[in-house]
């Protein structure tokens, strides 16, 4: 369960700095993001449905032309645990993010561009079950290392739709009626689409939806300087 961030690197496939890949124009961007996933987890034997909604505000640094290193911190804003008929809720925490992207096929003349990304994410919660008077409070703990391959193309040099596909795994933690449960997602991967848009040269916004495997759907905006 990584943090919705949007794919790294896209909003800068088509920068015009150093055509010879060292020094970009613009080597800063920040943004800001929302995103809701939902999902199946198997956790100590048991199937547990799980939808979460986060924002995200993220700093990225363009080592050079290829290279992207990206930070983020963010806002579990709500969610949903379910499992044997019970529901809890999923109370406000925090998150983190670390991604690295880097351009592998530039995308010139008619080849699509090519991106692969790296990316870790931490989430913390608590969560209550709903409908009982008195709920005790239970942690829930997320980690995400998550590898992803983004396969697009620059259209009038500022749309940039784009096919993704990752793979991911880490642990998730939880405490189901004092019980310790620990597991990870059913799935393991993501398969979708998403459109990036160049405003102004600066100001970039993304869509991402992804309807297979971990479902997710996302937007943002950035600003590049």
């Amino acid at each position: 369960m990584s943090p919705p961030v949007g794919a790294t690197g896209i909003q800068t496939c088509n920068d015009p700095g150093s055509e010879h890949g060292t020094a970009p124009s613009r080597r800063f961007r920040v943004g800001a993001s929302f995103g809701a996933f939902s999902s199946e987890l198997e956790l100590t034997g048991r199937a547990v449905g799980i939808r979460e909604r986060a924002v995200t505000a993220t700093f990225d640094v363009r080592a050079t032309e290829r290279l992207t290193l990206q930070g983020g911190l963010g806002a579990v804003l709500s969610g949903t645990l379910t499992t044997g008929g019970r529901s809890f809720e999923v109370k406000p925490g925090w998150l983190f993010a670390l991604g690295v992207g880097y351009r592998l096929v530039d995308g010139k003349g008619a080849a699509p561009f090519v991106l692969g990304s790296v990316s870790y994410a931490m989430s913390f919660a608590h969560t209550e079950e709903a409908g009982v008077a008195v709920a005790p409070r239970a942690s829930l703990t997320t980690a995400d290392l998550r590898l992803g391959l983004v396969v697009g193309k620059t259209l009038f040099e500022v749309l940039s739709p784009y096919l993704v596909a990752r793979l991911f795994g880490g642990p998730v933690s939880w405490s189901l009626g004092g019980e310790a449960v620990s597991g990870g997602d059913r799935y393991h991967y993501q398969v979708g689409a998403g459109l990036s848009v160049v405003i102004a040269g600066r100001v970039d916004a993304f869509v991402e939806g992804v309807p297979l495997g971990e479902r997710r759907y996302s937007f943002g905006v950035g600003f590049s300087f």
